[in-house]
């Protein structure tokens, strides 16, 4: 959503300047959960989350604002934002002992003096960075109070789903779910094992997801009837299914 956010400049930070940044100590609210605290020493890895946070779609502009990420009931990192050109970005060092542990993120508005679940999921991994000064990763929170829309719960698991219609002709919608976020690839192939086009290629945030295919590649060229091949690629997750393109 496009509501209450602002254009900044895309003026690239020298190297230095971000780990100044990074590095610079901000001063936590009293107000803040008391368990929203992390003892560095009880950990082995970090990776690292220069974000953007949303509230309910708009990008509040509160410096109070506190970000947390947890495994579980466990505090994992803990940031409070720095203006940067204009925008307010949380840089956050998040902490485990291992890889593949499911990272949530908490948001304590400042305003309400309240906690606000983000919809964000991803997996640890050791020395990873999401996002960029430039361009950051949002943290996506909903604040039920303030909006009439419903919360929608997320999968629990990586799935590929049959497309429908199925046989089709000639457009037909796949359906995936993500349970955290990931970089994701879906390639359709014909029945040979040529690839015909890549329909998606991009970091994705958790949910549950549809694309169309309408029969064509890149070019537009339309393909006759057959047996087709799509392919989803998230993680460490790989599958492939067939479907039947009529005429």
């Amino acid at each position: 959503m496009m509501i209450g956010k602002t254009k900044f400049s895309s003026r690239r930070i020298p190297a230095a300047e971000f780990i100044l940044l990074l590095f610079t100590a901000v001063s936590v609210s009293a107000q803040v959960p008391a368990d929203w605290n992390v003892n560095p020493s009880a950990f082995e890895h970090i990776m690292t989350v220069t974000a953007q946070l949303e509230i309910n779609g708009s990008v509040p502009g509160d410096s109070n604002d506190v970000v947390a990420a947890f495994t579980g009931n466990e505090c994992r990192g803990v940031a409070t934002p720095i203006n940067v050109l204009g925008q307010w970005l949380y840089f956050m060092m998040v902490r485990a002992n291992g890889n593949g542990e499911l990272i949530l993120f908490k948001v304590w508005d400042a305003d309400l003096d309240t906690v606000i679940d983000a919809t964000n999921q991803i997996l640890f991994a050791a020395d990873e960075a999401y996002g960029t000064v430039n361009v950051p990763y949002v943290i996506d929170a909903i604040n039920t109070n303030l909006s009439t829309e419903s919360v929608i719960g997320f999968p629990t698991a990586v799935s590929l789903f049959q497309n429908y219609p199925n046989p089709f002709n000639p457009i037909t919608t796949i359906d995936y779910d993500l349970p955290w976020d990931s970089n994701v690839q879906i390639t359709i192939y014909d029945i040979l094992g040529r690839q015909i086009i890549r329909l998606i290629d991009e970091h994705q945030q958790a949910g549950y997801k549809s694309i169309d295919w309408n029969s064509t590649n890149t070019s537009g060229q339309k393909f006759s009837a057959g047996v087709y091949l799509y392919q989803v690629k998230a993680g460490d997750f790989l599958q492939t299914k067939k479907m039947i393109l009529l005429k």
